[in-house]
């Protein structure tokens, strides 16, 4: 009978085992030299090495020159920006004062928050009006070329037709012409016209003179477009009499609008409406192709003010309340004249004759 041996556990590593394989294990991180080693210096020979290896970092920062101050060649080098070829002394930018600005600068420097406010300069228009809402030299400058360009013979003055003219070329309606207008409804007389152009400039208070308007030529009697073409030679005669005798409205007289007169009507229109006077004037300069308006184009719209100007509202309003009394008694008076003239013609009739006569 036999009987089997079981198979020897190996042995459990020791600590010691363990750190011996580590040694052995380990790789070498230098070669050893061969010679023997070097004795240790004498503890004073270390302090002095300790105290040199201290001073360069000492020395790492040299100490800052006085103002004004050259360096030494030494330290051309530093980190205060001195080199051999400029040995003038150079502050860093720590100690460098703050330099005092350069006239031009200083207007540069004033010119800049100017320059917004000087907006279109480049086309050259300026603002048309100052903060007390006078005219600039820009404004008088535009006015002064469109009465130079309607006004050819430089005789001052602007006749009715002229002004209509340029009414038209602004492109206004035809209820602001007021004398092309009128004209439109008796086209063979410019009595009615003429005063009603004139009582226009007298509303706003601008400056106008009389002329005399002279006669239209008298029409052909052989061309069938004569409302006295119906009538005999005899019958035309009394009829051109009577109606030549008939009084004028006008005074056939025609206003005649000054230079004081155009510069104040257009500087009361364009504060009266702004926006529209913007557009009339544009227009206005692309139809006579006025040379301001060639060399400048379009008038922006940030010249002429946003609004109407309220003191100016309320003076023109002021002024049509004065010639609109003026006009009622006017007619006041033109109506207690005809019927004066009408009584005075019924008593000299009754004074001929007993018999009494009823118009009807």
């Amino acid at each position: 009978m036999s009987t089997e041996v079981p198979p020897r556990k190996p042995p459990r590593p020791t600590v010691s085992d363990v750190e011996s394989e580590l040694d052995a294990t380990e790789p070498v991180s230098r070669p050893v030299s061969a010679q023997p080693p070097t004795p240790s210096p004498p503890a004073s020979q270390q302090q002095s090495t300790k105290q040199q290896h201290r001073e360069p970092s000492q020395q790492e920062q040299p100490p800052r020159p006085e103002q004004n101050q050259a360096p030494p060649p030494q330290q051309r080098q530093s980190q205060y920006g001195y080199t051999q070829e400029q040995p003038r002394y150079q502050q860093s930018q720590e100690n460098q004062q703050p330099q005092q600005p350069q006239p031009q600068q200083q207007q540069q420097q004033q010119q800049q928050p100017q320059q917004p406010q000087q907006q279109h300069q480049r086309s050259g228009w300026t603002n048309f009006f100052n903060p007390d809402m006078t005219p600039t030299p820009c404004f008088t400058a535009l006015i002064n070329e469109f009465f130079q360009h309607l006004d050819p013979k430089r005789t001052g003055l602007l006749s009715p037709e002229t002004c209509a003219e340029y009414i038209d070329a602004c492109g206004a309606p035809m209820s602001h012409n007021v004398w092309k207008a009128a004209r439109a409804k008796n086209p063979r007389s410019c009595d009615v016209a003429d005063r009603e152009l004139a009582d226009h400039y007298t509303s706003y208070g601008v400056d106008f003179v009389l002329h005399p308007r002279p006669p239209p030529p008298a029409p052909s009697t052989s061309t069938p477009f004569n409302p006295l073409s119906i009538f005999s030679n005899s019958q035309t005669v009394i009829m051109e009499h009577i109606l030549s005798s008939v009084p004028s409205v006008s005074g056939n007289q025609k206003p005649m609008l000054t230079f004081n007169g155009w510069t104040n009507l257009m500087i009361c229109g364009t504060l009266l409406n702004p926006s529209s006077a913007w557009g009339d004037l544009n227009r206005a300069m692309r139809h006579y192709r006025l040379p301001i308006w060639t060399k400048w184009g379009e008038i922006p719209r940030e010249m002429l003010p946003l609004a109407p100007h309220q003191p100016e509202v309320e003076r023109v309003r002021v002024m049509h309340e004065g010639a609109r009394i003026n006009a009622e008694r006017e007619l006041d008076a033109l109506q207690a004249r005809l019927r004066m003239e009408k009584q005075g013609r019924q008593n000299a009739l009754d004074l001929l004759d007993d018999r009494r006569y009823v118009y009807r």
